[in-house]
């Protein structure tokens, strides 16, 4: 007996998003990874237009990127909370020690 899966066309499951590319997007994070605009690219690729919409409504809007349809690139919405290292000061009643001695 064959039994085929649902393809993502069928009307049921309009919307529904696949584990793998759910896991993909989770992985992506726009503070933690510099190549995160690279991934989505290439994620992207692999979609077909209906895709491409429900993750950047579902998945991507969530994680404050924003998708330009257009020209198919994506942007970081969000706030930074990176602090730079060399912004930071520690003072001298301050019980952390760089470098201890």
């Amino acid at each position: 007996m064959n039994i085929s899966s649902p393809t993502y066309a069928d009307s049921a499951l309009s919307g529904y998003i696949d584990y793998p590319i759910k896991r993909r997007i989770a992985h992506i994070d726009p503070r933690l990874d510099s190549y995160w605009k690279h991934n989505l690219t290439k994620l992207f690729e692999e979609l077909n237009p209906q895709q491409r919409e429900d993750v950047a409504s579902q998945l991507l809007e969530s994680k404050q990127i924003a998708w330009d349809r257009k020209n198919n690139t994506f942007s970081f919405t969000g706030l930074s909370n990176f602090t730079p290292i060399s912004n930071l000061s520690i003072s001298p009643t301050s019980t952390a020690c760089f470098p201890c001695k």
